[in-house]
């Protein structure tokens, strides 16, 4: 149901928008088939106004066969993550504990950069390098692809499309232009 009402209200945004619009933190669906992830007419939509695909690196957005690795570790972990959660007054306690044990644990099985920027590959080989950009959450992630801890780590991304033989010009515009040309956009 989640699913049928967010792509609901995505069309409806894209119907009654005149302004270019975002999808901030979601990745392909093609690539990784998660209810948060935008279908193929989606992604020309948001082209088609302008807009921008904010690209989440969040693990189980990325790569389809996380959650089961991400399981198998916190089924190993149970026992530890109540011992970690009873030690802590507050729900939120609770919470950041058991994340902070979770994310070091989760670094181990978590996918490489390449699974990341391969969502990004995909959004310009279907609309262009104009319209993809970072839609990072790091206040809300209990992991990150390995080596990309928070983001102090963001540049790996610049990185990685370098080693892939994107231009100067191609990365600023993922890695923060074309955000800026939205935000411009829509903000006059």
């Amino acid at each position: 149901m989640f699913l049928i009402l967010g792509r609901k209200v995505f069309w409806d945004i894209k119907e009654n928008s005149k302004k270019p619009f975002i999808a901030s933190h979601s990745s392909v669906h093609n690539l990784c088939p998660h209810f948060r992830n935008l279908k193929d007419d989606q992604i020309k939509a948001i082209k088609d106004s302008k807009g921008l695909v904010g690209l989440n690196p969040y693990p189980f957005f990325i790569d389809p066969k996380f959650k089961i690795r991400e399981e198998k570790i916190r089924n190993q972990y149970r026992k530890k993550l109540n011992e970690i959660a009873n030690n802590q007054e507050t729900t939120a306690g609770k919470w950041i504990a058991k994340q902070h044990f979770l994310q070091k644990k989760l670094s181990e099985v978590c996918p490489s950069i390449s699974i990341f920027v391969d969502h990004i590959e995909y959004i310009i080989k279907m609309i262009g390098d104009d319209y993809v950009g970072i839609g990072s959450d790091y206040d809300g992630l209990d992991c990150l692809p390995q080596h990309w801890n928070d983001c102090m780590d963001h540049m790996i991304i610049a990185e990685e499309l370098d080693k892939r033989g994107y231009s100067s010009d191609s990365i600023e515009k993922i890695m923060g232009k074309n955000i800026l040309r939205v935000l411009e956009e829509v903000w006059v």
